[in-house]
């Protein structure tokens, strides 16, 4: 058993967590850099790359068991360095009462026996660039191949870690990105909707590089200037928006519309939903039926309910 490790409290699942949907380099890595997404080691460690470092986590209902050849981890929505116990609080969300959100969301019984089946589900504190990017490669993709995909970009444009036996591909930093431009253009790295996808992405890497685009600056800003400030760019439509508000910037209340969220409003929530004409295809009044309904954490009671409708049991909570 390692011998790093901090309280689990508030208790958190990492098992549920890190299937959840909400992050794509949790799983598991081998000597060469290949990955597994979802899967845990066979020694019961997660092995992820976050924020630049290989880091390794492991739960039980007493502590967190940690991994990492990094002492500190700079934080860019802070402007600073933690150390790494401090870090591994800050992306868990361990300062959060989860307890209390629990409670505030916990409106009807379907998110109350979601919050039963998937207890300990957090929100990560995710690095806004890295999510803002695989947000962007995300539509029409499964969690499984947008993991797979990044993971195949951070082989061809970043930098690799070796640590305890395991290669750990890192993310390319927006320099490299920009620098590697070419090898990202090669049609041997395939995305979805082809080069406009990468054109959308390249663009908004420059305007972070150029210092035109200060996404980290919008850490904690309102919620309405998050979403205006990110759909201004092409391939970032209010998903997505929501999906980095929620996910990096820490604004809880953003509640990302997929077809899974527009399954649950429709089935569990439609007779709510009034008269609205085009009832779940508006993103705008979906979305502000959530805030309405859940409040201020609408963002916790969309993912427990997320996850229940991926793993096929939405109607028999």
């Amino acid at each position: 058993m390692a011998k790093k490790r901090i309280l689990n409290k508030p208790f958190i699942s990492l098992d549920n967590t890190f299937r959840s949907g909400q992050c794509f380099r949790w799983g598991r890595y081998d000597e060469f850099g290949n990955f597994v997404f979802g899967e845990k080691d066979t020694d019961g460690f997660w092995d992820g790359i976050v924020y630049g470092i290989p880091l390794r986590l492991m739960s039980d209902e007493k502590y967190i068991y940690f991994d990492s050849p990094a002492s500190e981890v700079y934080v860019p929505q802070l402007r600073q360095n933690l150390d790494i116990k401090d870090f591994i609080r800050f992306y868990l969300r361990m300062d959060t009462p989860l307890d209390q959100i629990y409670t505030e969301i916990s409106k009807d019984k379907y998110v109350r026996n979601a919050i039963k089946r998937y207890y300990g589900l957090t929100i990560l504190r995710q690095e806004p660039y890295e999510t803002v990017i695989s947000y962007m490669i995300s539509p029409q993709n499964s969690v499984e191949k947008i993991a797979q995909k990044l993971n195949e970009i951070s082989i061809s444009l970043g930098n690799s870690f070796s640590f305890g036996g395991k290669e750990f591909p890192v993310f390319p930093t927006p320099e490299d990105f920009l620098k590697k431009s070419e090898s990202f253009k090669d049609k041997s790295l395939k995305l979805r909707f082809g080069e406009r996808q990468k054109e959308n992405i390249l663009k908004v890497v420059k305007s972070l590089v150029e210092g035109k685009f200060d996404l980290n600056g919008l850490f904690g800003k309102p919620y309405q200037r998050i979403i205006n400030e990110l759909v201004q760019f092409k391939g970032i439509g209010r998903k997505i928006a929501d999906c980095v508000a929620l996910f990096s910037l820490d604004k809880l209340e953003a509640v990302p519309i997929d077809v899974h969220v527009k399954r649950i409003t429709e089935k569990l929530y439609g007779s709510l939903l009034g008269d609205k004409p085009r009832g779940v295809k508006d993103y705008e009044f979906v979305s502000n039926f959530w805030r309405d309904y859940f409040g201020r954490y609408a963002g916790f009671a969309q993912e427990f309910l997320y996850m229940a409708s991926r793993d096929g049991i939405l109607l028999t909570l």
